[in-house]
């Protein structure tokens, strides 16, 4: 992958904090015309959240030493791992998620977030408010308010989507977060009168003109607007001057399943399922199907010829096929734990195999926990179904081997 980063920023002083912004970015070609005026809670969209499975966070207003490593671990390979709390991100640079970056093109699209005073700011911009609002405090007279210009025009895409604390290598004490994704493009800060309804195109070229105006924010941004415009979905690199980290989707880890040894008879019952192409499955599972994450997981749990055996990840992955509604993830995934005595964890994703989806193994999975529990009346019905579908050993346990 060719370098998709920009140059590190180097804002003034007073502006170089970490600067998260939540708002939700409009859809469709970008357009010239002066937009509604926009709530607080229209413009900066939903608080920031690091207790929730997934949060995002605007990073348009990095010191130069932060945005250097989130760009370079962005662009080295591998999912880039975070400590992340709504007031601090720290990039842990030797620890790592499965998985790589692609870019997807998209049309350019523009926003303009207004702020009216520095309350507002350090409310709506949790990480680096507090340097923003000084600047505008400083500077600002009766009237004024803060304008950030946002132009996106693609983003880099993770291949995977859920994480666990067990499958990730490296160093990473501490490890809260995984980027799943990043949105590119340019952005522009400056300050307007509280009546005018800026475009980004205004906000971009009061920066441009900039001799006149001894604000310090409209000396901060990064990108052209213009060369947004040239953005297209065929694009499968940013165009230049439209490559400008914007801002990034954190996804937070999971408890998960742990670590776990591989019963021997694992692979003889659902090797034969293992992908073929990773890149396919991996495809397959993020776009909701249960059968790519299933294959995907057990290619994982076996490991083998250009496959990195990660049995955490393949757990994680088999509890999202059965969610997804695949019940081999499910049988799968009960064997798994019933082989390390789980037997209460085990026991629902069986019956889901067995009582839902008649999967033979799923229902021999689900006698053998019954049996386990001192339940043997309960393990003759699922047992004899494990029977007419093929598992020998169910028939000498369920009494019915000839």
């Amino acid at each position: 992958m060719k370098t998709l980063l920009p140059r590190i920023l180097r804002l003034p002083a007073p502006v170089g904090a970490f600067l998260p912004l939540f708002l939700a970015v409009g859809c469709g070609a970008a357009e010239a015309v002066r937009p509604d005026a926009p709530t607080l809670a229209e413009a900066t969209g939903d608080k920031c959240d690091a207790a929730a499975d997934s949060t995002n966070a605007y990073v348009v207003d990095l010191p130069p030493e932060k945005r250097s490593d989130l760009e370079l671990a962005l662009d080295s390979g591998g999912l880039v791992v975070v400590v992340f709390s709504c007031n601090e991100i720290k990039v842990l640079k030797t620890c790592k998620a499965s998985g790589k970056y692609e870019y997807k093109g998209t049309s350019s699209k523009e926003r303009v977030l207004s702020l009216e005073n520095g309350d507002q700011i350090r409310a709506a911009l949790p990480l680096g408010g507090v340097g923003i609002a000084a600047t505008f405090e400083s500077e600002a007279s009766t009237g004024t308010k803060f304008d950030l210009g946002l132009v996106i025009g693609g983003q880099l895409v993770g291949s995977a989507s859920s994480f666990t604390a067990a499958e990730l290598t490296g160093s990473c004490a501490g490890a809260t977060h995984v980027i799943t994704s990043g949105k590119m493009g340019a952005f522009a800060m400056g300050t307007s009168a509280k009546a005018q309804l800026s475009t980004a195109a205004e906000v971009f070229g009061a920066g441009i003109s900039a001799g006149s105006n001894s604000s310090k924010l409209t000396k901060a941004g990064d990108g052209s607007i213009q060369a947004c415009g040239a953005a297209s979905t065929s694009d499968d690199e940013p165009p230049k001057q439209c490559d400008a980290l914007l801002a990034i989707e954190l996804t937070k880890l999971t408890k998960g399943f742990g670590n776990v040894e591989v019963d021997f008879a694992f692979g003889l019952t659902y090797g034969g399922e293992k992908c073929e192409d990773i890149s396919e499955c991996e495809s397959a599972c993020n776009s909701g199907k249960g059968k790519g994450c299933k294959s995907l997981a057990i290619a994982l749990i076996e490991g083998g010829e250009g496959v990195d055996k990660n049995i955490p990840r393949g757990l994680q992955l088999l509890n999202k096929g059965c969610e997804l509604g695949d019940v081999r993830s499910c049988a799968a995934l009960s064997s798994m734990l019933f082989f390390e005595e789980r037997y209460e964890e085990a026991m629902p994703l069986a019956e889901k195999a067995c009582n839902i989806g008649n999967d033979a193994d799923g229902c021999f999975n689900l006698g053998l926990v019954y049996q386990r529990l001192n339940q043997p009346k309960k393990a003759e019905k699922p047992m004899e179904k494990a029977c007419s579908g093929g598992v020998k050993p169910a028939c000498k346990k369920a009494g019915l081997d000839d």
